[in-house]
């Protein structure tokens, strides 16, 4: 309960600074040729470092790759946009005497500031539904929803996206089959993609 209201309160005071940041002044870049109205295509690799083990003594430790399309759908004369990421991914996830997977498809919702004409930093939050093959103590195995929060640093490297991320990762299936605790890590990735 806590740890929701403080990714609420987190979110709702990013979107307050996002919204003003957008009323100064942009470079003078023309607004269609800027690096933060571009759609960008390429992929991504992140991991979930696990906060704690699990009751049967070890970790929770995902291994994230998948694809990233990022549409932006507020191009902005300012500092300040909008935009949405596809991501379908899979997922391979360690332990010691085996390894289990997970696969499925993101939205999440994307807030970015411009810092420079080639730099941005981001806020996101999405959710989406995967499949997962491990029966966990605390999670049962099939349908689950993976939801994620991060903050993403970007620079445009000759027309190359280049990222880095960090943020939270929650996994849980909204109490359609016990047992539900969920699954959180702390997700740290990078990603590189192409300006459209």
């Amino acid at each position: 309960m806590l740890k929701r209201l403080i990714l609420k309160r987190l979110t709702y005071l990013l979107l307050f600074v996002t919204l003003f940041s957008g009323i100064t002044a942009a470079a003078q870049t023309p607004q269609e040729d800027r690096f933060i109205n571009k759609r960008t295509l390429g992929g991504f690799l992140s991991t979930g470092i696990p906060l704690y083990k699990l009751p049967d003594n070890t970790y929770y430790q995902p291994i994230i790759g998948g694809l990233l399309y990022h549409i932006p759908f507020y191009k902005t004369k300012n500092r300040f946009s909008i935009a949405l990421d596809l991501l379908p991914q899979a997922v391979l996830v360690p332990f010691k005497t085996h390894t289990e997977y997970e696969f499925g498809l993101n939205v999440a919702f994307y807030f970015g500031i411009e810092l420079s004409p080639k730099t941005l930093l981001s806020y996101s939050i999405g959710s989406g539904p995967h499949y997962i093959s491990s029966d966990l103590e605390r999670q049962a195995k099939g349908f689950i929803f993976s939801d994620n929060m991060y903050f993403t640093l970007r620079r445009n490297h000759n027309g190359i996206d280049v990222a880095v991320f960090a943020g939270m990762r929650h996994i849980s299936n909204a109490n359609l089959e016990l047992p539900n605790l969920g699954v959180n890590n702390i997700l740290i990735g990078v990603s590189v993609a192409k300006i459209l």
